[in-house]
C-alpha cells in the first residue's frame, strides 16, 4: 500500500512540478524542435525555462527508478481516459504518453466513442479508480460525445489521490 501512496505522489508532483509540463503540456511551451542547446528558452504562460523543464523530468525519472528498485516489480501506471476521437486530443495524449514512458511510467490511453453515455464513461473512471495498478488517471477534456455529459461530474469522480489532473 506504501507503494501506492508514493506514487500518487509522484503524480501528484507531476503536476506541481516541471514535469507537469510536458505530461500535463503548458500551452506556453515551445515547440521542441525550437530548443537549442544553451539557449534560455522561456515557456509563455508560466516563465520556465526549458533546462528547468528537463531538470524536472531527470528528478521524476529518478524517483520512479527509487520506487521501482524499492518495491521489486513495481511499475507506476498511468491512465488516459478519452471520450471521441478529436485530431488536437490526439496529438496531446500522445504527447503525455510519450513523457511518461520517457520517466519510466506505464501509461495506457482508453479512447472511447463519441457515442459514450455519461455513465460508460463513468463506469470506466470507477474501474480505473478500483484499479490497483493505475496510480494516476487524466480525463482529457473536452469530452467530446454526441450525448451530453456533466464535465464537473466526471472530473470530480475521479479518486483525488488518483487525480493528476489534481
Amino acid at each position: 500500500m506504501v507503494y501506492l501512496q508514493r506514487a500518487a505522489i509522484v503524480y501528484k508532483n507531476a503536476c506541481a512540478s516541471y514535469l507537469g509540463h510536458v505530461i500535463l503540456g503548458c500551452p506556453g511551451a515551445p515547440s521542441p524542435s525550437l530548443w537549442l542547446p544553451g539557449k534560455k528558452t522561456i515557456h509563455r504562460n508560466c516563465g520556465l525555462r526549458e533546462q528547468d523543464v528537463q531538470v524536472g523530468e531527470e528528478r521524476l525519472q529518478k524517483e520512479v527508478e527509487k520506487m521501482r528498485s524499492q518495491f521489486s516489480g513495481f511499475r507506476p501506471g498511468l491512465l488516459v481516459l478519452q471520450v471521441g476521437d478529436r485530431d488536437d486530443s490526439n496529438l496531446y495524449i500522445s504527447s503525455k504518453l510519450k513523457a511518461a514512458a520517457e520517466i519510466g511510467i506505464d501509461a495506457r490511453h482508453v479512447r472511447l466513442p463519441n457515442t459514450a453515455t455519461q455513465d460508460e464513461v463513468l463506469q470506466n473512471i470507477r474501474s480505473a479508480n478500483a484499479n490497483v495498478s493505475i496510480h494516476g488517471l487524466i480525463v482529457q477534456l473536452p469530452l467530446d460525445s454526441v450525448n451530453h455529459i456533466d464535465t464537473q461530474l466526471i472530473t470530480n469522480a475521479v479518486a483525488p489521490d488518483k487525480d493528476v489532473d489534481g
